[in-house]
């Protein structure tokens, strides 16, 4: 018979690290064992249809005029929302661009295309005064087999959304 080893001693030092592992360890059980809460539920997107103000930020008030696909594009071809913009805050505001989403039918988003608004000199980059409106439009270039159908208006992420139909404007005589 052999006669049994005795077991190493351990320093202090390792003897706190195998409690903080043990420690760790611990508590990474009871976290993935314990009941989670429940996910969040996903807000819905107010929607409103062209013609009709609104406001998703309190700080300006859009309403879409028009929706039209048409001429070639980098992509495919452009889709153009026309729009007015009034600034309802006490601040200068800038709209830019980013704030609108296109959006098709299976959900795929679209931002405008900036080159495009830019050489269209568009009003929506530079700063609205308090209490002042524009009359604009937003360019997006878009595949071919691509018409959007809604505009998802949100001027940044933590604030509330909101969803504009889109509808083609028939083209005037």
């Amino acid at each position: 018979m052999t006669a049994r080893q005795p077991l190493p001693k351990h320093s202090g030092m390792q003897k706190r690290w195998l409690v903080a592992g043990a420690v760790v360890a611990g508590a990474g059980l009871v976290l993935a064992f314990s009941p989670s809460e429940a996910a969040p539920t996903a807000v819905p997107i107010p929607t409103a249809s062209m013609g009709q103000p609104v406001t998703p930020d309190g700080a300006l008030q859009y309403t879409v005029t028009s929706f039209e696909c048409g001429g070639t594009g980098a992509k495919g071809h452009f889709c153009t929302v026309g729009l007015t913009v009034k600034n309802i805050s006490g601040t200068a505001t800038r709209p830019g661009i980013a704030f609108a989403r296109a959006q098709d039918a299976q959900g795929a988003e679209y931002l405008p295309d900036a080159v495009a608004q830019i050489r269209a000199k568009s009003a929506l980059l530079n700063d609205l005064p308090p209490g002042t409106q524009i009359t604009d439009r937003l360019i997006y270039d878009v595949p071919k087999a691509v018409t959007p159908t809604t505009l998802v208006l949100r001027q940044s992420p933590p604030n509330p959304a909101i969803r504009i139909t889109l509808t083609k404007t028939p083209a005037t005589p």
